[in-house]
């Protein structure tokens, strides 16, 4: 267990090295509520460590064992948050970002202000930074009676500048899949996978299906020259 100070907060870090050197970078980025990096860790991290990844993990500002502070939860936060973490592990080379529910916006709202920082993305039952679905994220705050204190508030961001290869994946039977013809809207180049009869809890009730997609798709990514 790692604690660090970065973008003026304490925050719950964790890093699996593989065994040998390390082709690539990947930081996996949870949701929001009562999700945390264990999500992550207890489905895919040690699997993406195994083959040759050195996967970083981290818990939210609000969530699990990182510091709740009273405001500062736009999204321009999360993904600040992201990009100081990065600079304080000293990775400098493209990355691979994998991001759930939430998590996944951030993952697009970080690659869209860095674009030559990613070197491919993973969405799991998320969508880009647009009005629309920051709108959705707030209805299913509401919803389920959780708050971020200014999240009303975060701009949408333009993901105009994202080239890189976009994997999104959807379960079958989750309301957000409904929304996944959006995603192309935005960015032409994503390719869409849906887990059948799957809920917005894909990651955590069928992980082995996708796990199956994501390593499907790391193949076909070319290895970036990225940290050890």
């Amino acid at each position: 267990m790692t604690h660090i100070e970065a973008n003026g907060i304490t925050m719950h870090v964790q890093v699996l090295e593989p065994p040998g050197v390390a082709a690539r970078t990947a930081v996996l980025v949870h949701g929001l509520g009562h999700d945390s990096m264990a999500s992550w860790y207890l489905t895919l991290a040690h699997p993406l460590c195994a083959q040759g990844v050195r996967v970083v993990l981290y818990d939210l500002r609000g969530h699990g064992m990182s510091e709740a502070p009273r405001s500062g939860y736009r999204l321009a936060d999360f993904i600040g948050d992201l990009e100081a973490l990065l600079a304080h592990l000293d990775v400098d080379g493209p990355i691979l970002l994998l991001g759930n529910s939430f998590g996944a916006m951030v993952c697009f709202g970080y690659t869209a202000v860095h674009p030559a920082r990613v070197a491919g993305m993973v969405a799991i039952e998320g969508g880009p930074p647009t009005a629309g679905w920051i709108g959705g994220v707030l209805a299913a705050m509401r919803a389920n009676e959780h708050e971020l204190p200014g999240f009303a508030s975060s701009e949408p961001v333009s993901v105009a500048s994202i080239t890189c290869p976009v994997l999104c994946v959807y379960g079958g039977a989750s309301p957000v899949a409904a929304y996944a013809h959006t995603v192309r809207r935005w960015i032409p180049q994503a390719e869409l996978a849906v887990v059948p009869d799957a809920t917005h809890t894909v990651l955590i009730d069928q992980p082995d299906g996708v796990r199956a997609l994501i390593a499907s798709f790391l193949t076909t990514l070319e290895a970036p020259q990225c940290d050890a």
